[in-house]
């Protein structure tokens, strides 16, 4: 792979996944309508999209972004052993 190609998939990763990372099958306290999630590296600001996927069925929204996290909203408290997966994404 030459130098272009490199800097081609550098850009094709930061466009779709950040550097913070991501989270799967995050535990969830029962009853719970929020989950406080904070990221394993920090975000350069709060200006990315979040992607997440419960293991029950829920609504999901997110608010409270920053630098280090964000919280996810659940729109149905959850039962036991649930799970949330999430991803952070955003564009150049």
């Amino acid at each position: 792979m030459d130098a272009r190609d490199e800097e081609r998939s550098r850009r094709l990763l930061l466009r779709f996944l950040t550097q913070a990372g991501n989270g799967v099958a995050v535990p969830v306290t029962v009853t719970a309508t929020t989950k406080a999630i904070t990221l394993p590296r920090t975000e350069r600001d709060g200006q990315y999209g979040v992607c997440v996927t419960p293991s029950w069925g829920t609504t999901t929204w997110v608010t409270a972004k920053t630098a280090t996290g964000f919280t996810i909203n659940l729109g149905t408290a959850a039962p036991a052993n649930a799970t949330v997966d999430y991803a952070t994404f955003r564009t150049e």
